[in-house]
């Protein structure tokens, strides 16, 4: 039986010796220079999917069911509210977790991750962590 001349380095590969696989974020942002700031500053943390107004991107989340969701729009075709409840009204999006970025004022039903600007980027990233951890449950 022919045999393949494998390296072997001296101890066997394990799991947490592979490449660690990047969440795909949907980032859903009505502004494109706005989109591209994010672009450059997630795209070393996520796989990154880009929408520039809300029904497209609603609709590129039921259709590609990202790991997460970022939300920042402001002026265009809907607003952060309506963007949430059509995420959560559908059964393939309604558990996607989702980061909101919004104006001071707004509120939001219990357990939304949202973050009024202006804000530290840190605080964004901890945010997408925090609801990547937690896919799993629910938001409201």
């Amino acid at each position: 039986m022919p045999t393949a001349n494998l390296p072997h380095s001296g101890s066997p590969l394990r799991p947490t010796d592979s490449p660690q696989v990047k969440k795909t974020l949907l980032t859903i942002v009505d502004d494109w220079e706005k989109q591209e700031r994010y672009e450059d500053r997630l795209a070393p943390h996520y796989e990154l999917l880009g929408a520039p107004f809300g029904d497209y991107g609603v609709h590129l989340a039921r259709e590609e069911q990202p790991d997460l969701i970022l939300v920042d729009l402001v002026l265009e075709d809907m607003s952060e509210q309506e963007a949430h409840a059509l995420l959560r009204s559908h059964e393939r999006t309604r558990d996607i977790p989702t980061v909101y970025v919004t104006v001071p004022g707004h509120s939001w039903p219990e357990g939304t991750l949202a973050l009024e600007r202006p804000y530290a980027f840190e605080r964004l990233l901890e945010l997408l962590a925090q609801a990547g951890s937690n896919s799993g449950s629910s938001e409201s």
